[in-house]
């Protein structure tokens, strides 16, 4: 075999390799962007994004005339994930104050390896929105700096929430009774009326980029169903002359309570209920459930 045979030998076999390694590039990529994506897809997607419970409001509760006795107001509770909150003190000096904390109690909250810790309960959407107007107006000087970077906050979800408000305060306390901390019915008609009034929660999903939610990534796909709402026989008028009877009469007999119920004697309906002592349900530090 001369030399130009050879040549030409080792060039066939230098192709005859190269197109092998091209058939196995393409069959590779025609597995992984057909036979295989959407698996990869899926993976991608669950990396990315995350999911979070819907919550559902409660039913509210009226008297006869439509008047609300007790509602559910929106809320933001405000969840934090510590693996993705790289500078735990930084990030507690930037959001404790909006908080109304001082930064050294909110370091611990921050500091850590729980992918959930709940910072902030029943806040007003007004506290996200400036928690969140804060993280990314830091975030925005720290990225002008390239050895800052790592320095720029994270991990700060907020979740939709609900409290429940009593427009008429004590006056129909006894009766409607509260709600706890679950958000469960734990006297009065929230207790008895819980299966009625609950609503059922829904699900969410959202991009996750560095532990913040990216904005315009939320798509829910189980809708939340609010709860029944529910008219009373209650007049609050009746019920505010009630009240104000039988305190005064508790009062001035030295009991140590009473009740006192007005029923329409055409039709049997109860007009009013009070019983005192009574309770702010607005204020939780005045109720003490038995």
């Amino acid at each position: 075999m001369n030399h130009q045979q050879l040549v030409q030998d080792r060039i066939r076999k230098i192709v005859a390799i190269a197109i092998v390694i091209f058939l196995l590039f393409g069959l590779r990529l025609i597995e992984i962007q057909a036979i295989r994506a959407k698996g990869y897809v899926e993976r991608a997607d669950n990396e990315l994004s995350k999911s979070a419970t819907l919550l559902a409001p409660r039913g509210a509760i009226y008297d006869i005339n439509g008047v609300e006795l007790a509602r559910s107001i929106s809320a933001i509770n405000i969840a934090v994930d510590q693996t993705v909150v790289n500078d735990p003190v930084n990030a507690a000096m930037v959001v404790a104050p909006i908080l109304g904390m001082n930064p050294a109690e909110l370091l611990p909250s921050l500091s850590g390896q729980k992918r959930y810790v709940l910072i902030a309960k029943d806040v007003q959407p007004s506290v996200w929105r400036e928690v969140n107007d804060a993280i990314i107006s830091y975030n925005t000087r720290v990225v002008k700096t390239k050895s800052d970077l790592n320095k720029r906050i994270g991990g700060f979800v907020p979740e939709r929430s609900y409290i429940r408000d009593y427009p008429s305060g004590k006056l129909t306390a006894s009766l409607i009774g509260v709600v706890n901390d679950q958000g469960i019915g734990s006297g009065g008609l929230e207790s008895s009326l819980n299966s009625i009034l609950s609503g059922t929660n829904g699900k969410y999903i959202y991009a996750n980029g560095r532990g913040n939610i990216i904005p315009g990534s939320e798509e829910i796909r189980v809708e939340a169903k609010s709860g029944t709402s529910i008219r009373l026989t209650i007049d609050r008028d009746v019920q505010w002359v009630a009240q104000n009877a039988i305190s005064q009469a508790v009062a001035s007999s030295k009991a140590k309570s009473g009740t006192v119920i007005v029923m329409d004697p055409k039709t049997g309906e109860i007009l009013a209920q009070a019983s005192a002592p009574t309770f702010d349900p607005n204020i939780p530090s005045s109720i003490q459930l038995q």
